[in-house]
């Protein structure tokens, strides 16, 4: 039906005023000029399937509509060099054209605001959520799979973490790896309680349960393990017929080689500023809530430091792995970690660098903190 509506002005100089009709998917609506006075130009509009505002305008009876274009938006700029000048969309930055905002390089959105290559933090916008860091095993590709590529599109549907495709796999979560269509499982966090029941996914075993204990090559095994492919797998009988192993609920983040970052065990010392702080606490360190959550719960935090890119990581199981950046660290002995937050004995205290004058803080036992080696990424 119709609806009453007040539009949003495309430009400064030009508005929309009276009813927006329902014109299929489009909407229609007249024009009128800065002096608030009617003209013979109408404009209709839809929102295309990445979200962007897509115009169509006719001026005067009995023209023709134009050819619909993505409307261009007046997005202000702060910081920078830009002096507060409004972005130039789009804009090409290392090769790569963006026709938004982007973080690339400078951890919030930004743009370019001339050819001069003057640029500006984007006004109002906050850091775009950052992809899942996934590896993969099996599908198209043998062994250690690349990492999942999100956003992807399967047969005209766009996902944007692990999903079970029908005519993929029904066996279990997965995702593409590249934009010419290669798929693989999702790395995932499996049992490995010695002798529980696991049923499992690809490999040739059609989703048989696990034969525990099985025999791989003179050895005997309780429990799935890594032969090699980048995944947790077991035998399903005596005649070497195997599988992957299937994930437990809810889905783990694991590193690239398919580890499960939850059970790796820390060294005792963290990284960079944090070495010099670290402790093991003697017993089990019970859970401490702070703003943030305990650290010692079931859906913690876990702190990365990734050595070649010299650069501190917070992640959580629930497909979240972002940069972190940490202004320093120090062990509970240092006092307040942030006001009126004490850290427990042993943990480290956390300050994450939000700007020049503000932090968070995070409370954060040494046992989760990890340290990537050279040839890793986070």
């Amino acid at each position: 039906r119709d609806e009453e509506a007040s539009a949003p002005a495309l430009e400064e100089d030009v508005r929309l005023t009276g009813t927006l009709l329902q014109d299929g998917e489009w909407m229609r609506a007249k024009l009128r000029d800065e002096h608030d006075a009617p003209t013979d130009a109408e404009v209709k509009m839809q929102v295309d399937e990445k979200g962007s505002l897509v115009v169509s305008f006719k001026y005067g009876a009995g023209k023709g509509w134009s050819d619909p274009a993505v409307a261009v938006r007046d997005i202000k700029t702060e910081g920078g060099t830009a002096g507060g000048a409004s972005c130039m969309l789009p804009f090409t930055y290392k090769g790569v054209t963006y026709h938004d905002c982007t973080d690339v390089d400078q951890g919030r959105p930004w743009c370019r605001t001339d050819v001069m290559g003057n640029w500006g933090f984007c006004k109002g916008q906050v850091p775009h959520e950052k992809p899942p860091v996934i590896g993969t095993h099996g599908g198209s590709a043998e062994g250690m799979g690349p990492k999942c590529l999100f956003p992807f599109q399967h047969n005209a549907t766009v996902y944007k973490t692990c999903k079970v495709i029908p005519d993929l796999a029904q066996d279990g979560l997965v995702c593409q790896t590249d934009t010419e269509g290669s798929w693989g499982y999702c790395n995932c966090k499996v049992n490995k309680t010695p002798g529980g029941e696991v049923k499992t996914h690809g490999g040739t075993a059609k989703g048989a349960k696990c034969k525990f204990p099985f025999k791989y090559e003179g050895k005997e095994y309780n429990a799935c393990r890594d032969f090699g492919d980048g995944a947790p797998a077991c035998l399903t009988d005596d005649k070497g017929t195997w599988g992957y192993c299937n994930c437990q609920k809810p889905l783990h983040l694991l590193g690239p080689g398919g580890y499960d970052a939850e059970d790796e065990k820390a060294t005792g010392e963290a990284a960079g500023a944090a070495a010099s702080h670290a402790k093991t606490p003697k017993g089990p360190v019970k859970p401490f809530n702070h703003c943030r959550g305990s650290t010692e719960g079931k859906t913690d935090i876990n702190m990365i430091f990734d050595i070649r890119h010299n650069q501190w990581h917070r992640c959580t199981e629930k497909f979240r792995c972002e940069p972190f950046d940490v202004r320093a660290v120090r062990d509970a002995a240092a006092g307040e970690c942030g006001a009126g937050q004490r850290c427990r004995s042993g943990e480290l205290c956390f300050d994450h660098r939000l700007s020049s004058k503000r932090s968070t803080f995070e409370c954060v036992s040494p046992q989760r903190v990890y340290v990537l080696p050279q040839g890793d990424d986070a």
